[in-house]
């Protein structure tokens, strides 16, 4: 590889297993002037499994400040090359550098993508449910469930959190989820629980019983939520609450989210409701 033109590079690294990592990365990671972690404690694990000795090693994480932006931005406009890494996977994905990024962009500084590991992605290709459309939303909290309808959810799930959320998701959807909870992704131990929030709920109640260590870790949740069916009389009422609050065009979008019914015929009665003047 070429020697590194200055830039900011993000480097997606392993989320478990170390051999999970592109030659590219090993090239940027080797030859960048500057390697920004969010934890230098535990990039040093992967820079020592691949010999690689930085000649400046900084850390930058959630509370980094202005200065230590400012610190990375004048060594790029100093002719630097910085790789930023997480703690596992691609940088900014629930993890810290938007700001970092968007200080670059805001200097003209090249910011280069270095792509690879992103446990949201593997959790999705390994779930078994819809990936065609899929919606990321970040930590997951038993609060924060307001979630579209036939379009699978990707989410991180703290191990505090798990049971919680679990049982949210029964009360809100029921039967109408389909799940998987992946752990330990490309580590020894990886396995997944899948069902309705429920059956996982139970599952994971019997294996923890037998070895708790298992609810430790961060956790990697993918949903997908049927459409709601609703009679005729009872949709008409909810397309015109729709069309009262939204307009008819949004509400068209808003009810294709939530009932399995083809556009054509929200459309028509979203236009039949948005004529009748009774409340």
């Amino acid at each position: 590889m070429a020697s590194l033109s200055f830039g900011l590079y993000l480097v997606a690294t392993p989320i478990g297993n170390l051999k999970d990592i592109t030659l590219r990365a090993l090239d940027v990671l080797r030859q960048a002037d500057i390697v920004a972690c969010e934890d230098t404690r535990t990039s040093r694990t992967l820079l020592n499994h691949y010999a690689i000795r930085p000649p400046r090693l900084m850390a930058y994480h959630d509370f980094s400040d202005e200065r230590q932006r400012q610190t990375v931005i004048q060594a790029i406009q100093g002719g630097a090359a910085v790789a930023l890494i997480s703690d596992a996977g691609t940088p900014l994905i629930a993890d810290p550098g938007y700001k970092l990024v968007q200080a670059c962009h805001d200097q003209g500084l090249p910011v280069i993508p270095i792509p690879g590991p992103c446990a949201a992605v593997a959790g999705l290709i390994m779930a078994g449910l819809p990936t065609n459309r899929f919606l990321f939303v970040g930590f997951i909290t038993p609060k924060d469930l307001d979630w579209p309808r036939e379009t699978t959810v990707v989410g991180y799930v703290s191990c505090h959190d798990i049971t919680k959320v679990l049982s949210a998701l029964q009360q809100r959807f029921g039967d109408q989820a389909q799940i998987a909870l992946c752990r330990e992704i490309t580590k020894l131990h990886e396995g997944t629980f899948r069902g309705t929030p429920q059956s996982v709920s139970e599952a994971l109640s019997l294996r923890a019983a037998q070895d708790p260590k298992i609810m430790g870790g961060e956790w990697v949740l993918v949903a997908h939520i049927a459409a709601q069916v609703l009679d005729p009389q009872t949709l008409e009422s909810e397309i015109k609450a729709l069309v009262q609050a939204h307009g008819v065009k949004q509400a068209v979008a808003l009810a294709q989210g939530l009932w399995d019914v083809p556009r054509k015929t929200l459309y028509a009665m979203a236009l039949k409701v948005a004529k009748d003047p009774s409340p």
